[in-house]
């Protein structure tokens, strides 16, 4: 997870990441706890692309990847 931790900060650093604006202050974009991990952002597209690609990139990597059957994306204040 050290590793996700890298490429997550290096990524939303130099990109157009925009954090949730509860976590925004704190500076807080992911917590991990042994084998779950929480992303928080904005809910624009290009900040959910930047968490997509970094899972991919992650993915790619490790030959980890999340297990779809036991995720949950919760969205707040969006349009359908």
């Amino acid at each position: 997870m050290k590793i996700f931790s890298l490429l997550f900060d290096e990524a939303i650093e130099g990109l157009d990441f925009q954090f949730h604006p509860k976590c925004q202050s704190l500076g807080i974009s992911y917590l991990i706890f042994a084998d779950d991990l929480f992303l928080f952002s904005d809910t624009n597209l290009g900040s959910f692309n930047i968490m997509k690609s970094i899972l991919k990139e992650f993915s790619d990597l490790s030959g980890l990847s999340p297990n779809l059957h036991k995720s949950e994306i919760f969205l707040s204040d969006v349009n359908e």
